[in-house]
Protein backbone atom coordinates (compact mmCIF):
# COMPACT_ATOMS: atom_id res chain seq x y z
CA UNK A 1 0.00 0.00 0.00
CA UNK A 2 1.54 3.50 -0.56
CA UNK A 3 1.75 5.64 1.83
CA UNK A 4 0.23 9.41 0.48
CA UNK A 5 0.29 11.30 3.76
CA UNK A 6 3.16 14.52 3.69
CA UNK A 7 5.85 13.92 6.60
CA UNK A 8 8.79 16.27 7.31
CA UNK A 9 11.21 13.85 5.20
CA UNK A 10 9.34 12.17 2.97
CA UNK A 11 10.47 14.16 -0.15
CA UNK A 12 13.79 15.26 1.38
CA UNK A 13 15.84 12.84 -0.96
CA UNK A 14 13.91 13.66 -4.19
CA UNK A 15 16.32 15.57 -5.80
CA UNK A 16 19.30 13.00 -5.48
CA UNK A 17 16.97 10.52 -7.34
CA UNK A 18 16.86 13.21 -10.33
CA UNK A 19 20.72 14.61 -10.16
CA UNK A 20 23.25 12.23 -7.99
CA UNK A 21 24.92 12.91 -5.04
CA UNK A 22 28.96 13.99 -5.44
CA UNK A 23 29.73 13.63 -1.72
CA UNK A 24 28.80 10.28 -2.16
CA UNK A 25 31.75 9.07 -4.55
CA UNK A 26 33.84 9.28 -1.88
CA UNK A 27 32.16 6.31 0.68
CA UNK A 28 31.76 4.36 -2.21
CA UNK A 29 35.36 4.08 -3.34
CA UNK A 30 36.19 3.34 0.33
CA UNK A 31 33.77 0.66 0.31
CA UNK A 32 34.96 -1.00 -3.43
CA UNK A 33 38.41 -0.68 -1.61
CA UNK A 34 37.63 -3.24 1.04
CA UNK A 35 36.11 -6.23 -0.05
CA UNK A 36 35.67 -7.98 3.19
CA UNK A 37 32.25 -5.46 3.26
CA UNK A 38 29.46 -8.07 2.44
CA UNK A 39 26.68 -6.50 4.30
CA UNK A 40 25.56 -2.94 5.24
CA UNK A 41 23.04 -1.41 7.47
CA UNK A 42 22.72 2.32 6.59
CA UNK A 43 20.82 4.56 9.85
CA UNK A 44 18.38 6.99 8.28
CA UNK A 45 18.51 6.02 4.73
CA UNK A 46 15.38 8.36 4.01
CA UNK A 47 14.76 6.91 0.75
CA UNK A 48 17.40 4.96 -0.06
CA UNK A 49 19.64 6.51 -2.41
CA UNK A 50 22.81 5.62 -0.97
CA UNK A 51 22.02 2.31 -0.02
CA UNK A 52 20.86 2.09 -4.29
CA UNK A 53 24.68 3.19 -5.09
CA UNK A 54 25.78 0.89 -2.78
CA UNK A 55 23.83 -1.66 -4.72
CA UNK A 56 24.36 -0.61 -8.05
CA UNK A 57 28.04 0.07 -7.53
CA UNK A 58 30.27 -2.05 -4.92
CA UNK A 59 30.59 -5.60 -3.54
CA UNK A 60 28.01 -5.61 -0.75
CA UNK A 61 25.61 -8.32 -0.94
CA UNK A 62 23.01 -7.06 1.42
CA UNK A 63 21.88 -3.92 2.68
CA UNK A 64 19.27 -3.30 5.84
CA UNK A 65 17.89 0.44 4.66
CA UNK A 66 16.05 2.36 7.68
CA UNK A 67 14.65 5.79 8.36
CA UNK A 68 11.87 6.68 10.79
CA UNK A 69 10.31 8.79 8.25
CA UNK A 70 7.02 6.14 7.14
CA UNK A 71 6.77 8.01 3.38
CA UNK A 72 10.25 8.27 3.06
CA UNK A 73 10.42 4.68 3.23
CA UNK A 74 7.53 3.95 1.29
CA UNK A 75 9.03 6.27 -1.32
CA UNK A 76 12.04 3.73 -1.36
CA UNK A 77 10.05 0.40 -1.59
CA UNK A 78 8.33 1.99 -4.65
CA UNK A 79 11.86 3.19 -5.75
CA UNK A 80 13.28 -0.09 -5.51
CA UNK A 81 10.49 -2.06 -6.86
CA UNK A 82 11.24 -0.21 -10.42
CA UNK A 83 14.76 -1.36 -9.75
CA UNK A 84 16.83 -5.23 -10.55
CA UNK A 85 18.73 -5.30 -7.42
CA UNK A 86 17.76 -9.16 -6.82
CA UNK A 87 16.39 -7.94 -3.77
CA UNK A 88 19.62 -6.65 -2.09
CA UNK A 89 18.04 -3.52 -0.05
CA UNK A 90 15.19 -4.46 2.69
CA UNK A 91 13.66 -1.17 3.58
CA UNK A 92 12.53 -1.15 7.41
CA UNK A 93 11.13 1.32 9.26
CA UNK A 94 12.82 1.88 12.58
CA UNK A 95 12.95 4.61 15.31
CA UNK A 96 16.90 4.27 16.00
CA UNK A 97 17.10 6.94 18.60
CA UNK A 98 14.47 4.46 21.14
CA UNK A 99 15.40 1.04 19.79
CA UNK A 100 17.20 -1.10 22.62
CA UNK A 101 20.50 -2.49 22.14
CA UNK A 102 19.27 -5.81 22.40
CA UNK A 103 17.02 -5.07 19.76
CA UNK A 104 19.32 -3.42 17.28
CA UNK A 105 21.64 -6.86 16.85
CA UNK A 106 19.31 -8.10 14.56
CA UNK A 107 20.41 -5.63 11.86
CA UNK A 108 24.05 -5.62 12.24
CA UNK A 109 25.83 -5.74 9.27
CA UNK A 110 29.59 -5.62 8.36
CA UNK A 111 29.18 -1.72 8.29
CA UNK A 112 26.77 0.81 9.76
CA UNK A 113 26.13 4.27 7.63
CA UNK A 114 25.01 7.54 8.81
CA UNK A 115 24.94 10.27 6.18
CA UNK A 116 23.43 13.50 7.46
CA UNK A 117 21.76 12.13 10.65
CA UNK A 118 23.96 12.59 13.38
CA UNK A 119 22.91 16.35 14.00
CA UNK A 120 19.54 15.64 13.90
CA UNK A 121 19.71 13.41 16.65
CA UNK A 122 22.23 15.33 18.96
CA UNK A 123 20.75 18.32 18.58
CA UNK A 124 17.23 18.20 17.54
CA UNK A 125 16.21 15.05 19.81
CA UNK A 126 18.70 15.46 22.49
CA UNK A 127 20.46 12.28 22.05
CA UNK A 128 23.77 11.93 23.86
CA UNK A 129 27.03 11.80 21.96
CA UNK A 130 28.08 8.46 23.46
CA UNK A 131 24.61 6.79 23.44
CA UNK A 132 24.31 7.85 19.47
CA UNK A 133 28.07 5.70 19.09
CA UNK A 134 27.35 2.68 21.55
CA UNK A 135 24.10 2.35 19.37
CA UNK A 136 26.26 2.51 15.95
CA UNK A 137 28.86 0.20 17.29
CA UNK A 138 25.77 -2.07 18.09
CA UNK A 139 24.61 -2.33 14.45
CA UNK A 140 28.02 -2.86 13.18
CA UNK A 141 31.03 -5.85 12.99
CA UNK A 142 33.35 -4.07 11.91
CA UNK A 143 32.88 -0.68 10.19
CA UNK A 144 31.07 2.60 10.73
CA UNK A 145 30.95 5.62 8.33
CA UNK A 146 29.13 8.43 9.79
CA UNK A 147 28.82 12.31 8.40
CA UNK A 148 29.64 15.40 10.79
CA UNK A 149 27.26 18.53 9.86
CA UNK A 150 29.84 21.32 10.84
CA UNK A 151 26.91 23.90 10.75
CA UNK A 152 24.36 21.87 12.81
CA UNK A 153 20.79 22.16 11.68
CA UNK A 154 20.07 25.38 11.51
CA UNK A 155 22.99 26.40 9.06
CA UNK A 156 24.94 28.83 11.55
CA UNK A 157 27.90 28.43 13.48
CA UNK A 158 26.47 30.70 16.08
CA UNK A 159 23.67 28.76 16.55
CA UNK A 160 25.62 26.13 18.30
CA UNK A 161 26.22 24.48 21.73
CA UNK A 162 29.63 24.54 22.46
CA UNK A 163 30.52 21.04 22.77
CA UNK A 164 29.21 20.66 18.79
CA UNK A 165 32.43 20.39 17.10
CA UNK A 166 34.57 18.07 14.93
CA UNK A 167 37.21 17.49 17.77
CA UNK A 168 34.32 16.40 20.33
CA UNK A 169 32.55 13.95 17.85
CA UNK A 170 35.80 12.91 16.88
CA UNK A 171 36.49 11.33 20.43
CA UNK A 172 33.35 10.05 20.62
CA UNK A 173 33.43 8.27 18.18
CA UNK A 174 37.12 7.49 19.45
CA UNK A 175 35.09 5.60 22.10
CA UNK A 176 33.95 2.95 20.50
CA UNK A 177 35.74 3.12 16.97
CA UNK A 178 39.41 3.31 15.26
CA UNK A 179 39.21 6.42 13.17
CA UNK A 180 40.86 5.73 9.61
CA UNK A 181 39.76 8.64 7.80
CA UNK A 182 38.29 11.95 8.32
CA UNK A 183 37.79 13.94 4.98
CA UNK A 184 35.48 16.65 4.27
CA UNK A 185 33.36 16.21 1.00
CA UNK A 186 31.55 19.25 0.86
CA UNK A 187 30.73 22.33 1.94
CA UNK A 188 30.20 21.90 6.13
CA UNK A 189 30.31 17.78 5.90
CA UNK A 190 32.91 15.36 7.01
CA UNK A 191 33.29 12.06 6.56
CA UNK A 192 34.66 10.10 9.35
CA UNK A 193 35.37 5.89 8.71
CA UNK A 194 36.40 3.92 11.63
CA UNK A 195 37.00 0.13 12.01
CA UNK A 196 34.76 -1.32 15.71
CA UNK A 197 37.25 -1.80 18.48
CA UNK A 198 37.54 -5.17 19.68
Amino acid sequence: MKNKEATTWGAYQDELWGGGCGRFIHEIEWINNNPDIESMTEIGANQGFFSYLVAKQTQVKKIIATDYDRKAVDVMYQRLKKENLNCKITPIVMDFVWMPLESLKKYRSDLVVANALTHHLLLGQGMKLHVLVDQLAELTEKYLIVEFMEYGLNQRKEDLPKWYTLDNFLEGVSQRFSVLQVKNTAKGRTMVIGVKKE
